[in-house]
This record gives structure tokens, C-alpha cells and sequence, in this order.
């Protein structure tokens, strides 16, 4: 990140951003911090502000997910039908896989 914020040209990080964007962002639980020298705030915001705009919201454009799920008991010692006894709420590890 360092080595980005110090660059004198954001081009090459720029067009790098849709690719990125496309496997990787939501834009329901986006949050983003911006850090740039005085010069390059008012490009590097416009273009910030252009790239999360661009970000599809439409559940219909994302991969299913299944999700996985693991039902473990609260005390992992007791896996017997004893485990359920100190309390009816089993722990889940809910995994997901985008494939």
C-alpha cells in the first residue's frame, strides 16, 4: 500500500480496478479509505467515487453461494447425545463456497 500511495502515476492501479472489482467488491457493505498526496486527492477521489458507483448492486449478477454448514456442540469434549443436555443450542460453522 505504501509503495501504491507513493507512486507519481495511479494510471496502472486504475485500470486495475475493474478487474478487481468484478471478483472481489459488494457494494452493499462498502466502505473505503482514501490516501493520496494534496496533488492527487481531487483525481484519486473522482476516480474512487466514479469505480464504487460503478459497482453492481444487483443480487442477480452474483454467484450463487452455498453455504456449508458444520452443527458442533457448545462443549466440543461431549460429541455423545449427552452434548445437547447443558444446553439446546448446537454452535454452527457456517462455511461458504462461491464454486
Amino acid at each position: 500500500m505504501k509503495r501504491i500511495a507513493e507512486m507519481s502515476d495511479l494510471k496502472p492501479v486504475l485500470r486495475k480496478l475493474p478487474r478487481i472489482k468484478k471478483y472481489l467488491l459488494n457494494n452493499d457493505n462498502m466502505r473505503c479509505s482514501l490516501n493520496a498526496t494534496p496533488q492527487q486527492m481531487p483525481t484519486a477521489a473522482k476516480e474512487i467515487e466514479k469505480f464504487i458507483k460503478s459497482i453492481v448492486r444487483s443480487k442477480k449478477e452474483r454467484k450463487p453461494v452455498r453455504p456449508h454448514v458444520i452443527e458442533k456442540p457448545l462443549d466440543p469434549k461431549s460429541a455423545g447425545p449427552e452434548a445437547l443436555t447443558c444446553s439446546q443450542i448446537p454452535r454452527k460453522l457456517i462455511t461458504v463456497s462461491l464454486d
